[in-house]
């Protein structure tokens, strides 16, 4: 399964927040990681790696992860569409769409106003994963497919956020079914 990014033409203005902020974090198995619920539920814990070219070992569903940071105005932007994209492939091949902050502190994440209503799990303490996965900026969007990051789209843009979308959708559509 290839690496495939979403381009969109370069008279569109694409903005993301970076994630300078985020400091190293060594884990004992790089590939492990362990979000904490902001819902109150039970933690999550999933095996992720880079894509390197080989398919993925992992038995587990495919996990379509909207990665963001509480101060991004652009992920605020985006969470609602991403929420109605989970709510579109809700069941699809047993696919689970999470929102992870990359913040380890919920105070933080309340603080900022995440409370819009969301039916998405919500989850903290990713600064594991974006450090492990290299992501540098958000909004990010990673599909998951048996342990391996088959898909990845970073950030987003004002202007365009339906078609954006729709692109997004078919393409994690033709990967979870």
């Amino acid at each position: 399964m290839g690496r495939l990014f979403i381009l969109l033409p370069a008279i569109v203005l694409f903005c993301a927040c970076s994630l300078s902020e985020t400091e190293e974090i060594v884990s004992s198995d790089p590939s492990r990681y362990t979000f904490v619920s902001a819902d109150g539920g039970d933690d999550l814990v999933i095996r992720a790696e880079k894509y390197d070219g080989k398919d993925g070992i992992y038995e587990q569903p495919p996990f379509i992860i909207g990665i963001y940071s509480c101060d991004c105005e652009y992920c605020k932007k985006q969470v609602p569409y991403f929420d109605k994209l989970a709510q579109q492939y809700r069941g699809v091949n047993n696919a689970e769409f999470i929102i992870l902050f990359a913040k380890d502190d919920i105070d933080s994440i309340k603080k900022a106003g995440w409370t819009q209503d969301i039916k998405s799990p919500r989850y903290y303490k990713g600064k594991e994963f974006v450090n492990g996965m290299g992501i540098s900026e958000v909004p990010y969007i990673s599909v998951i497919i048996n342990g391996k990051e088959s898909v990845a789209f970073s950030g987003w843009t004002d202007s365009k956020e339906e078609l954006l979308f729709k692109e997004i959708s078919e393409e994690i559509g033709k990967l979870i079914k």
